[in-house]
């Protein structure tokens, strides 16, 4: 949860959740669907944007369905949420300058598009599909079965909050969450039960060079302040 200062929830905060229905009997379970009309219509949340995060998924063979390279995030807020999107630009050898915006966009793979505009190698304006990999800086292999990479939570915190501002996760894992926030310049508060993923996070953190408190509160504890 970006945009937060003072000890209390301000209304310029995002709420971002990750997740995606397992199969059962065949066919994706609904409850993630369920989850998302719960939160607009009976908690009046406001359903900002649903984000596709693209990996390359975990190679297997599933019963009478694909490798699974995709999971939604979806993103709440209670007001008008902080949006940064030029701090959250990517490198592209396709990226031009919009006529008017004065933003730069991405055209991979929309060559009928770039007739006649300049494109050139440059940073381009982010869309709602964020492409995070494993890799050696975090993800898999971190000790955590669900754990995603670095760059997952990076996108989020750097295009919805500013330097300095708060974030929490209240199911902190392997701790990416914390590790992003700090490599960015932001404050992470975390909660975690399982005692084996603890002390994940603390060798994490020892391994970044830091050095976290922790406290025996409980996560809405830890959401007021």
């Amino acid at each position: 949860m970006g945009g937060r200062a003072g000890g209390r929830a301000e209304r310029d905060g995002s709420f971002f959740v990750n997740i995606k229905p397992h199969c059962e009997d065949g066919e994706r379970v609904l409850y993630v669907f369920d989850l998302v009309l719960a939160m607009k219509k009976r908690w009046g949340w406001r359903f900002s944007e649903e984000f596709c995060w693209k990996s390359s998924g975990v190679p297997k063979v599933p019963a009478r369905r694909f490798k699974n390279q995709f999971e939604p995030v979806y993103h709440f807020a209670v007001g008008e949420y902080k949006f940064k999107p030029d701090q959250a630009t990517h490198e592209s050898d396709r990226a031009f300058r919009a006529a008017g915006k004065g933003r730069a966009s991405n055209l991979q793979g929309q060559e009928d598009w770039s007739k006649g505009i300049d494109v050139k190698q440059g940073e381009a304006y982010p869309g709602n599909v964020v492409a995070a990999n494993y890799d050696s800086h975090g993800g898999k292999g971190v000790g955590h079965s669900a754990a995603f990479p670095v760059g997952l939570p990076s996108f989020f915190i750097k295009a919805f909050s500013d330097p300095g501002d708060r974030w929490l996760d209240p199911f902190l894992g392997s701790g990416t969450t914390l590790i992003a926030a700090e490599q960015l310049g932001r404050v992470c508060y975390g909660a975690e039960l399982a005692p084996k993923y603890v002390a994940v996070i603390l060798q994490r953190a020892k391994d970044a060079g830091l050095k976290p408190n922790l406290s025996a509160r409980q996560p809405a504890e830890i959401a007021a302040g």
